[in-house]
C-alpha cells in the first residue's frame, strides 16, 4: 500500500494516535477539524526550523522593496510568501536580517531558504512523521486530558526530529549533533 502524504492523512494519522475519530475532510465544523487546521502550520514551521531540510529547500532572487530602510542600509527585501527559515544569503556586500526583511546595499539578492510546502509529500518522509507526532502531542493538549499520552508524544516527537537530522546530515559527519546536546536544546521547544 502506496501512503500518500496529505495534510487530511497526517490529521488522520495524528488523530489516530490519541484514539479520536478520523476526518472525511478538513473542512469540516468538528472541532478536531478546527483544531488540526490552527495546529498544523504551526507544527509544520516548529520542525522545519529546527534544521536545514534539503527536501524543504528553495532558492529566489529577490528585488528590493520600494521603500528603504530608515537608516543603515539603502535596501530592504522582503521574504518569500512561503519562507519559514533563511539557510544562506548570496551577497559580497554586508547584510542582516531584521524581522521578515533582509537589509542589503545589494541591488538585488540571492537566498537559500526552508519554505512552507504546498503539500507535504514533498518532505522527506522522516520530516512527515515528525511534523505528524508533534500534531498528535498539540492535539492530545485539547483532545485529551491525559497528560501522560500527551508527554510521551512530545518526547517521541524529540526522538525523531533527532533521527530524522541524523538521516539527513548523512554524509555530513561535522554537522552530527550529540543527542544529549539536541535533547536538551528541544526541551525548550516541545516541553509538555
Amino acid at each position: 500500500m502506496d501512503w500518500n502524504a496529505t495534510w487530511l492523512n497526517m490529521a488522520n494519522t495524528a488523530l489516530t494516535r490519541i484514539n479520536k475519530q478520523v476526518l472525511q475532510t478538513l473542512d469540516d465544523s468538528s472541532t478536531s477539524a478546527m483544531l488540526c487546521n490552527q495546529l498544523i502550520p504551526q507544527c509544520v514551521k516548529m520542525i522545519l526550523n529546527q534544521n536545514d531540510w534539503h527536501s524543504a529547500r528553495k532558492r529566489a532572487l529577490i528585488a528590493p522593496q520600494l521603500e528603504a530602510p530608515a537608516f543603515g542600509y539603502i535596501h530592504q527585501f522582503a521574504m518569500p510568501s512561503d519562507f519559514v527559515r533563511l539557510v544562506k544569503v548570496e551577497s559580497e556586500l554586508p547584510w542582516e536580517k531584521e524581522g521578515e526583511m533582509i537589509l542589503s546595499d545589494e541591488e538585488a539578492l540571492a537566498i537559500i531558504y526552508i519554505a512552507y510546502p504546498n503539500t507535504p509529500d514533498t518532505l522527506d518522509p522522516l520530516i512527515v512523521d515528525t511534523i505528524t507526532t508533534l500534531l498528535a502531542a498539540q492535539l492530545s493538549v485539547s483532545l485529551t486530558s491525559d497528560s501522560t499520552i500527551t508527554n510521551l508524544l512530545y518526547q517521541e516527537t524529540e526522538q525523531k526530529l533527532y533521527k530524522a537530522k541524523l538521516a539527513e546530515d548523512a554524509g555530513e559527519p561535522d554537522e552530527k549533533p550529540d543527542l544529549h546536546d539536541w535533547s536538551t536544546a528541544l526541551g525548550g521547544v516541545f516541553g509538555a
